[in-house]
C-alpha cells in the first residue's frame, strides 16, 4: 500500500491499521473467500487489486463523506474495498480509481453489500453503473493470447480447456501449416507447438519460423519422454518443453515462466482513444513480421524506414516504450553499427510489440 499515512494508519474513515497488518487481513480474506459471490453466480471475472481508492459515499439521509479506504478486488462491472465503518446498502458512490500508469478514472455506481469482518473492518462491495476496462488497472486482467497446435482433437481441447481456466485467449491450429498462416496475421505471447502431426510436423514448423525470423516463444508438447529429448527440442529452437501428458499446474508454470508482462496504452482512458489504439494493436502483427524479415534477410534500409513509421505510431498512441525501442533500432541501423547489435535491438522491439495490448 503506497499511499498511507505516517505511521502506516489511514486517514479517518479507512482502515486503522499498519500496512503489514493490512496486507495480512487482504491476504486472508483472499484465501478464505470471505465476501466473494459464488464463481457460478458473477456476471464479471474478479482480479486483485491493491490500491487506496477515494470514494465519495452519499447516504440515504443525503449526508456526503469521502474514505480513502484501500481495495481488496475488481471486476468490469464493481470493486470491492474495506471500511472502518458500516455503509448502508443502496448508498451512491464515486469510486475514483487510477490506471497502471496513475491516470485517474472516476466512476459511479451504489453500494451492494457490506459485512462486517474483524475489528471494526467492514467488506463493501460497488456495482458500478457502467462497465470498465479491468486491464487498464490490473496486470492480472490481461489474458495471455496463445496460439495451440495440436492435431489430435481430444489432446486439442484438454489443453484448451487447461489455458482457458487460465484466464488465456486460445487460438487453434490442427498443423505447422496452418501455425505458420497464422502466425502471419495475429500476435500471440505463447506457441504450444505438438511435435508429431501430420501435412507439417512441429519440428519442420519451427525449422520455418526461425528462417523467417520469428523471435516469441514457442513450447514443445511432445509424448517423447527418452533421455536428451528436452535438450534436442531446445536446440531446435524451442524455449520450453512439456511432456505429455500434462496438469493445468504445469501449464500455469509455462505460462507464469515467461518474460514479458502486458503493455497497456497510457492513453487508454481518453475518450475516443481506444478505437485508434486498437487499430494500431491490431496492425501489430504484420509489423512485426516485417521488422523479423527485413533483419533475417540484413535489408536495413527496409528496417529503419519500418522502425521510424513506427517509432512516431507508438508514441502517439501511449505505447512509448515501443517508440522508444524503435527509435533505438534506427539509430544503430543509421550509425552502422554491428549486425548483431542491430538483430539484439530489433529483437527487444518486436518483445515489445508482442506486449502491446488493445484497449477492451
Amino acid at each position: 500500500m503506497s499511499e498511507l499515512l505516517p505511521g502506516g494508519v489511514l486517514c479517518s474513515n479507512g482502515v486503522r491499521m499498519d500496512d503489514a497488518a493490512l496486507r495480512k487481513l487482504l491476504d486472508r480474506l483472499d484465501a478464505s473467500g470471505v465476501n466473494a459471490t459464488p464463481h457460478e453466480r458473477r456476471v464479471y471475472p474478479r482480479f486483485t487489486y491493491r490500491q487506496i481508492a477515494s470514494i465519495e459515499l452519499r447516504q440515504p439521509s443525503g449526508h456526503v463523506s469521502v474514505l480513502k479506504a484501500p481495495t481488496r478486488n475488481l471486476s468490469r462491472g464493481g470493486v470491492e474495498f474495506l471500511s472502518q465503518s458500516y455503509v448502508h446498502t443502496g448508498c451512491r458512490c464515486r469510486t475514483e480509481l487510477h490506471s497502471m500508469y496513475g491516470e485517474p478514472l472516476q466512476i459511479d455506481g451504489r453500494v451492494v453489500r457490506c459485512q462486517y469482518v474483524e475489528h471494526g473492518v467492514h467488506t463493501v462491495a460497488v456495482q458500478f453503473d457502467r462497465q470498465i476496462d479491468v486491464t487498464i488497472f490490473s496486470v492480472l486482467a490481461v489474458s495471455r493470447r496463445v496460439l495451440l497446435v495440436e492435431d489430435d482433437v481430444f489432446a486439442r481441447k484438454l489443453a484448451e480447456f487447461h489455458l482457458r481456466k487460465l484466464n488465456a485467449q486460445v487460438a487453434t491450429a490442427e498443423n505447422g501449416r496452418e501455425a505458420l498462416e497464422i502466425l502471419e496475421r495475429d500476435v500471440f505471447d505463447v506457441v504450444f507447438m505438438d511435435i508429431e502431426m501430420p501435412e507439417m510436423d512441429g519440428l519442420t514448423a519451427m525449422t520455418e519460423l526461425k528462417k523467417r525470423g520469428y523471435s516469441g516463444p514457442v513450447v514443445a508438447m511432445t509424448a517423447f519422454s527418452d533421455a536428451g529429448d528436452r535438450e534436442r527440442m531446445l536446440a531446435a529452437g524451442f524455449t520450453q518443453y512439456l511432456a505429455k501428458p500434462f496438469s493445468r499446474e504445469q501449464v500455469e508454470g509455462v505460462l507464469k515462466r515467461l518474460d514479458s508482462q502486458p503493455l497497456i496504452s497510457s492513453i487508454a482512458t481518453v475518450e475516443g482513444a481506444p478505437e485508434v489504439i486498437n487499430q494500431f494493436v491490431e496492425e501489430l502483427a504484420h509489423r512485426m513480421t516485417a521488422l523479423e524479415a527485413a533483419v533475417a534477410r540484413e535489408q536495413f534500409d527496409e528496417l529503419a524506414s519500418l522502425a521510424r513509421q513506427l517509432k512516431g505510431e507508438s508514441h502517439s498512441c501511449g505505447f512509448a516504450p515501443i517508440g522508444q525501442a524503435a527509435e533505438q533500432v534506427e539509430s544503430i541501423v543509421a550509425r552502422k553499427l554491428p549486425v548483431e547489435q542491430i538483430k539484439k535491438q530489433v529483437l527487444q522491439l518486436v518483445r515489445l510489440c508482442r506486449m502491446a495490448r488493445p484497449c477492451k
